[in-house]
C-alpha cells in the first residue's frame, strides 16, 4: 500500500508540473511598449551618428578637394574660380532641400567646375547599367561626347527626373563663414523614423572637426526644428556675404522599379559620389583630382561573384 500512496503521488506531481509548463507556454506574451520606443531611439541615434561621421568625412575630402584645386590653378592666368565667383555676384542658385523644395544657395569652391567624362569612363557607366530598365534614360550623346562635354550630371539628370525615380535627403549640410571668421554648419539629419531632416548647429574649431555649438540668437528658434527653405535663408544671411555659402553638401538616395537605386553626394551642383546599384552590378563613381583638372573615375563590380 505505501509503494501505491508513493506511485501515485508522483504521477499527481508529474501531472502537475507539465499542467504548468502548457500554462506557462499558453499565456499571453507580455508587451513592453516603452522598450520598443528605447530600442527605436537607440536605432535612430546610431544612425544620426554614424550619417554626421560621414558627412563630416566626406566634408573634409571636398575641402582637401577644394584646396588642391585652387593649389594647382595657374597663377598667370585669370582663375576661373574667380571667374565663377563674379558671375555668380549675388545671385544664387536653387538647390533642393529635404522638402524637395529649392533653397536660395549658391557656392564658391571649385568644386563647381565641371569633370567632363572620358570614352572609357563613358563606356564603364554604359557597359555595366546595360540592361537595367531605369538606366535606359542615361543622356550619351554623341554631340556632346565628341565635344568633350559630358559630364556625370549631364549623363544621370534624365534619370533623376525620371517620373519613376522617388528620392529621399538623407543628410544635408550648408557651410558658411561669418564676419568674425567661424565657419559655421547648419546640419540636416533624421531624428525620427519618418526621415525628416531637423536641424543642428555646427561650429569647425582650430583643429578642424566640428563640434555642436549654440545657436546665434538670430537663429536660435530654429534648434531642433525641420529643415525648411527658410531655415536656409535666415542662416545664410549670418555669412560674411549675406545670402552665400561656401558650400552646400547634401547625401540623397534614389530608387527605383526592379530593385534599382543610387546613392548621391552632391556638392553644390556638381556629384562628388554616385553609386547605382543594380540586380546584378553595382557602379561607384568619384570625383578626383589629376594634372590639376577635375576628374571622374567608374568602376564596375559584378555582384553575383
Amino acid at each position: 500500500m505505501p509503494d501505491e500512496i508513493d506511485s501515485n503521488e508522483i504521477d499527481k506531481r508529474e501531472e502537475v508540473v507539465v499542467q504548468r509548463r502548457i500554462d506557462r507556454r499558453l499565456e499571453p506574451k507580455r508587451d513592453y511598449p516603452w522598450l520598443r520606443r528605447i530600442v527605436g531611439f537607440a536605432i535612430i541615434g546610431a544612425a544620426f551618428f554614424y550619417g554626421w561621421r560621414t558627412l563630416n568625412r566626406q566634408s573634409a575630402e571636398i575641402v582637401k578637394y577644394h584646396a588642391q584645386n585652387q593649389a594647382m590653378l595657374p597663377k598667370t592666368s585669370p582663375s576661373p574660380l574667380k571667374q565663377l565667383s563674379s558671375q555668380i555676384g549675388n545671385d544664387v542658385s536653387k538647390t533642393p532641400n529635404a522638402n524637395g523644395m529649392t533653397a536660395p544657395i549658391a557656392t564658391e569652391y571649385g568644386v563647381e567646375v565641371p569633370a567632363p567624362l572620358d570614352g572609357p569612363t563613358l563606356n564603364t557607366i554604359s557597359e555595366c547599367t546595360k540592361g537595367a530598365n531605369p538606366f535606359r534614360a542615361l543622356d550619351f550623346d554623341r554631340e556632346s561626347i565628341a565635344r568633350g562635354n559630358s559630364t556625370l550630371e549631364s549623363v544621370f539628370k534624365p534619370v533623376f527626373n525620371a517620373s519613376t525615380a522617388r528620392r529621399t535627403v538623407q543628410l544635408q549640410n550648408v557651410r558658411i563663414r561669418t564676419k568674425t571668421g567661424d565657419e559655421l554648419r547648419l546640419h540636416g539629419a533624421p531624428q525620427t523614423q519618418n526621415g525628416r531632416l531637423y536641424i543642428k548647429l555646427f561650429k569647425v574649431l582650430d583643429d578642424g572637426l566640428p563640434a555642436e555649438a549654440d545657436f546665434p540668437d538670430q537663429i536660435k528658434d530654429l534648434k531642433d526644428q525641420p529643415l525648411s527653405d527658410d531655415a536656409i535663408s535666415r542662416f545664410l544671411q549670418l555669412s560674411e556675404t549675406p545670402g552665400r555659402a561656401l558650400e552646400v553638401e547634401r547625401h540623397e538616395a534614389w530608387s527605383y522599379p526592379e530593385k534599382t537605386g543610387a546613392q548621391v553626394i552632391w556638392s553644390g551642383d556638381r556629384i562628388f559620389e554616385l553609386q547605382a546599384f543594380m540586380r546584378e552590378k553595382y557602379l561607384a563613381c568619384s570625383r578626383g583630382m589629376r594634372a590639376g583638372a577635375p576628374t571622374i573615375t567608374c568602376k564596375c563590380v559584378d555582384r553575383s561573384k
